[in-house]
């Protein structure tokens, strides 16, 4: 692989697609570091807190010329919702602390 990304001039691109392998670790364990929060403050609180997993995808494209290629996957990010903080709209807490931490809502 790397050959042919040298051949066709791919290596920066390649390099990049590395990097954003880790926002999906990033996303995932901000996704958990949330959902706790939300679970914690819950706690004690009237009403129900569900914890569960939405996926997250994260696709990449390489293009040099007229050749493309693509390449994705998908995991799940720990989610929470909270009926005693969501204020009427399930996953609210949780969205918000994950744009509080920089984190791509999925």
């Amino acid at each position: 692989m790397m050959l042919l990304a040298s051949v066709l001039g791919l290596v920066p691109v390649i390099s990049q697609a590395k990097s954003l392998n880790y926002s999906q670790t990033f996303v995932s364990k901000t996704g958990l570091v949330c959902s706790r929060q939300v679970m914690a403050s819950s706690r004690g609180l009237d009403g129900k807190t569900v914890f569960a997993s939405i996926p997250y995808e994260d696709k990449r494209f390489m293009i040099s010329g007229s050749l493309t290629v693509s390449s994705g996957r998908t995991v799940g990010v720990p989610y929470v919702t909270s009926t005693a903080l969501d204020r009427g709209t399930p996953g609210t807490a949780w969205k918000n602390c994950m744009l509080e931490h920089g984190a791509p809502v999925p």
